[in-house]
Parts: C-alpha cells; sequence; structure tokens
C-alpha cells in the first residue's frame, strides 16, 4: 500500500537500457567476438562499453568531439576546443541496432560523455563501441578474460577480428546541427 505523494525506492542495482546504432560490419565482428568469448551480444556489448569509457585509447579518439571540459579521473582533464559544436551523428554504412543494458554508474558514465560531447546516449555509446573495437588490446584482454579455450574455429575467428580491428573503416559523419 503506498502513500500519496509517497516517492517509489529505486532498486540500487537497476539496469538501464541502450540502444545504439552500429555499422553492420561492426555488428558482425561483435557477433564473432561474441562467439569467441562465448558470452550473450548484450554481455559482450556491455564490457566493450564498459571498458571503452575508461580506456585512454577510446577517450583520445572521442574527445576530439566534446565541446565542454571533461575529466574522467584525477589529474587527467580534457579540454573543450572552441570551434566544436553540438553534432549529430549519422552513420553513412548498411547498419544494425544493437540492445544492452548498463548498470547505474556505468550509465551515469555514459551519460556524462553524452552530456560533454552534445550527442545522444546512444550515439555516444556507438562512438564509444567503435573506437573500443579499434583498441586491440581491449579486444585481447577480453577474449583471455572469458577463460574460455579457443579451438580452431575460435582461433580463426580471433585472427580475422584483430585484422579487422586493425583495419576497420567504420565511418560516421557527424551533421552540425
Amino acid at each position: 500500500m503506498s502513500r500519496v505523494g509517497e516517492i517509489r525506492k529505486i532498486r540500487s542495482d537497476k539496469k538501464h537500457d541502450v540502444k545504439p546504432f552500429v555499422p553492420f560490419e561492426l555488428y558482425d565482428c561483435i557477433l564473432r567476438l561474441s562467439y569467441i568469448t562465448r558470452m550473450p551480444i548484450k554481455d559482450v556489448c556491455e564490457l566493450l562499453v564498459v571498458k571503452g569509457a575508461r580506456s585512454l585509447f577510446v577517450l583520445d579518439h572521442v574527445s576530439m568531439y566534446f565541446i565542454r571540459d571533461y575529466s574522467p579521473e584525477e589529474g587527467l582533464i580534457y579540454i573543450a576546443q572552441a570551434k566544436n559544436y553540438s553534432r549529430r551523428l549519422k552513420i553513412t554504412d548498411p547498419k544494425e541496432r544493437l540492445s544492452l543494458r548498463l548498470k547505474q554508474n556505468d550509465y551515469k558514465r555514459i551519460d556524462t560523455l553524452s552530456y560533454v560531447t552534445g550527442l545522444t546516449i546512444a550515439s555516444i555509446t556507438s562512438l564509444i563501441l567503435t573506437h573500443a573495437f579499434r583498441d586491440v588490446t581491449l579486444l585481447e584482454n577480453i577474449i583471455t578474460d572469458s577463460k574460455s579455450m579457443l579451438d580452431n574455429n575460435r582461433s580463426k575467428e580471433r585472427r580475422y577480428i584483430l585484422k579487422k580491428a586493425t583495419k576497420g573503416k567504420w565511418m560516421y559523419d557527424l551533421k552540425r546541427i
């Protein structure tokens, strides 16, 4: 029984849905990574986004879109450039929609990055996924952390993914609003 004016409590472990669009080539590579690690696609995407949002490699690449100053950790600050302005992300290639769920603290980090870049949460998640997939050491860490033995097919897929990560050309058009 609830009382009038009483605010309901929110679960501390509640997850938020994020549904970014990604280029089809990247989607294919995420499916292959899911096959290698024997994890569901949602979990693989969540790992890529969470680790990517904390990776300096990814933040260095995403920082070119910052329209506000950002300090991800103590002693590090990204200064926004005056020429940057609010933009809209548009994928020119064929695209596919992913569905993932982020914990509250990870969602807050992505929300902060979306505020700093002036993009929507789905758009900044898509950018983070793209740049996280280009970070070969991050991919290697995810593959080794999965603790799954690689058979012949999985090792072929691993080589394919790492080759795509170094040569991948997933392009976005950032249109000025």
